[in-house]
C-alpha cells in the first residue's frame, strides 16, 4: 500500500469511525456536566465502551493522518514548511492526549463507583477543553501551510483556517451552536485531506 493511500484512509476510515462513535453512539452529551455524564456512561458501559474506542480511535487515525502529511510537507521544504513543523510537533501532543483521554473514559465505564466516574470524567472533560484549544491551533497553522504550498486544493486549506477559528473562538466565548461548527469542520476537512491525499499521483 502506498504511504499517500495508507495516510488518507486513515483520514477518511477515521473520521467515519469517530462519526459513529460520538455522534451515533456515545450515550452523554459534551454539554452536560462531568456528573451526568459519569452516570449516562456507566448506565450502559458495553455501548459506552464501544463509542469511545471507536471516537477516540477514529481521532487518533485523524490525527496519525495529518502527522503523515505533515511530515511530508516538513521533509519537502516548501513554503509552508515552517507551519506545517509546528503543527507537527502540536499533531503528536494531540494524540497522546487522545490515547490519554481514551484511557480516562474507558475508566468510567468500568468502575462501579459514581464518584470515580465523575472524576475521571471530570479530567476527561477538562483534556477534552486543552485539546479543542490545540486543535484549533493545529487546524488554521495546518491550512496556513497547505495554502502557501499549494500541495493540496487551496480550498481545504481556507476550511482548515476556518475550522480552526472556529475551535479557538469557541474555546473562550460560550456558544454550543460555534463548537458545533468547529466539529463538523474538522470532519469535513478531515475527510477531503484524505480523498485528496489518496487521488494525489505525487
Amino acid at each position: 500500500m502506498r504511504s499517500k493511500t495508507q495516510t488518507g484512509l486513515l483520514l477518511v476510515l477515521g473520521t467515519i469511525a469517530l462519526i459513529i462513535g460520538w455522534m451515533g453512539l456515545y450515550p452523554a452529551d459534551g454539554t452536560e456536566s462531568a456528573a451526568v455524564q459519569a452516570k449516562k456512561i456507566m448506565a450502559d458501559p458495553t455501548i459506552a465502551k464501544v463509542a469511545v474506542l471507536l471516537g477516540y480511535g477514529g481521532m487518533t487515525a485523524v490525527l496519525m493522518g495529518m502527522f503523515n502529511i505533515t511530515r511530508g510537507m516538513v521533509t519537502a521544504a516548501g513554503k509552508g514548511s515552517s507551519y506545517a513543523n509546528i503543527v507537527f510537533i502540536l499533531v503528536a501532543a494531540l494524540i497522546s492526549a487522545s490515547i490519554i483521554a481514551l484511557g480516562l473514559e474507558l475508566g468510567v465505564t468500568e468502575t462501579t463507583s459514581v464518584a470515580t466516574g465523575e472524576i475521571l470524567m471530570s479530567i476527561s472533560i477538562a483534556l477534552a477543553s486543552s485539546i479543542q484549544i490545540t486543535l484549533g491551533l493545529t487546524l488554521a497553522l495546518l491550512g496556513i501551510g497547505i495554502a502557501l504550498d499549494k500541495n493540496l486544493h487551496i480550498a481545504v486549506g481556507v476550511l482548515a483556517i476556518l475550522t480552526g477559528a472556529a475551535f479557538l473562538i469557541s474555546s473562550f466565548v460560550d456558544g454550543v451552536a460555534l463548537d458545533f461548527v468547529g466539529w463538523i469542520g474538522f470532519m469535513i476537512t478531515s475527510l477531503v485531506l484524505g480523498i485528496l491525499t489518496i487521488r494525489s499521483k505525487n
